[in-house]
C-alpha cells in the first residue's frame, strides 16, 4: 500500500482554496507566516472527530519518506545537489561540513514536504497547501540549528528552498536561490 494511499489522504487535509497560498520564491527578506486560520480549523475539526489530523503529520510523514524509500532520497538529492554550496556561497558563510549537513538536511525536510504535498493529490499550481505552510513555519521555529542567529535565519530560507526545488522542479535552481542574500 506504500506512503500515499489511493483510497484516502491521511497526510493532508483537504482544504479550500481560500486557505492556500500564493507560492512565493525564497528571500532572505520576506519571512512565511503561519496560517493560523487553517491551523484552528483543523483544530476544531479535530475535536468535533470530523477529521484527524495533527500538526506534526506532514513534518512526521515527510521524515517517513526519508526513511522509507530510497527513490525518494535519490529524487529529492538529485535536485538539491549542491544547492548548500550555492546558497552558502551566497550568504557568504563558510562551507564547511558542520554548515553542509546542516543546509543539507533543511534542503531535505523541505524537499521531502514538497513530495507529501505532491503525492497527496492535493497540490495547486502556484499555491501552497495551508498544512505544508504551516509545517514550514513549525519546522522553521522547532530548534536551534547552530550558534550563529544569522545562519539559522538562512538555514530556515533552505526549507523553503527545497520545497520549491521539489515542486516546482522544471524551474532552474537560480530562481530559488536569486532572493538569498546575505544578512547585515
Amino acid at each position: 500500500m506504500g506512503l500515499f494511499s489511493k483510497k484516502e489522504n491521511v497526510f493532508l487535509p483537504v482544504a479550500k482554496n481560500r486557505f492556500y497560498i500564493e507560492y512565493q520564491f525564497p528571500s532572505s527578506s520576506a519571512l512565511m507566516m503561519t496560517n493560523f486560520e487553517w491551523l484552528e480549523t483543523c483544530m476544531k475539526n479535530a475535536q468535533t472527530g470530523k477529521a484527524i489530523w495533527k500538526v506534526e503529520y506532514p513534518i512526521n510523514t515527510a521524515q517517513l519518506i526519508i526513511l522509507e524509500n530510497e527513490r525518494h532520497i535519490q529524487e529529492i538529492g538529485n535536485r538539491i545537489q549542491g544547492v548548500s554550496n550555492l546558497i552558502l556561497n551566497r550568504i557568504g558563510e563558510k562551507v564547511n561540513q558542520e554548515n553542509l549537513d546542516l543546509f543539507n538536511s533543511q534542503l531535505l525536510l523541505g524537499g521531502a514536504l514538497a513530495l507529501v504535498e505532491i503525492r497527496s493529490g492535493l497540490a495547486i499550481n502556484g499555491l501552497m497547501h495551508p498544512s505544508i505552510q504551516n509545517a514550514i513555519c513549525f519546522a522553521r521555529t522547532s530548534s536551534e540549528k547552530s550558534k550563529n542567529l544569522k545562519l539559522d535565519v538562512q538555514a530556515d530560507k533552505a526549507l523553503e528552498v527545497g520545497y520549491g526545488l521539489l515542486r516546482y522542479g522544471k524551474e532552474p535552481v537560480e530562481r530559488f536561490l536569486e532572493n538569498i542574500r546575505q544578512l547585515s
